[in-house]
């Protein structure tokens, strides 16, 4: 049996570079969003528990995708740079 859970969101950022949106209600199915809408209040018709957010922002998961991490760590700039050197 699939589990259903609701989500009132003050403000939802979906990833995709379009503007943020105020007051959207997002159904999770089994861990999986499956429904993004627009809804005054958080709440449901039908008595599901809604979990209200409505004073945060939700987002997707932020990944480093920095290059640093193949940089030496070293401090020093004479130990950074031959580490550069030596290569992988």
């Amino acid at each position: 049996m699939a589990e259903i859970r609701f989500i009132f969101a003050g403000v939802f950022i979906d990833g995709t570079a379009a503007a943020a949106r105020r007051n959207i209600m997002l159904t999770v199915e089994n861990g999986i969003i499956t429904a993004i809408n627009p809804a005054a209040r958080p709440g449901t018709d039908d008595g599901v528990p809604v979990d209200d957010l409505s004073c945060c922002t939700i987002l997707p998961a932020l990944v480093d995708c920095s290059v640093s991490l193949s940089h030496s760590p070293a401090v020093d700039q004479r130990m950074r740079s031959a580490d550069e050197e030596s290569g992988p």
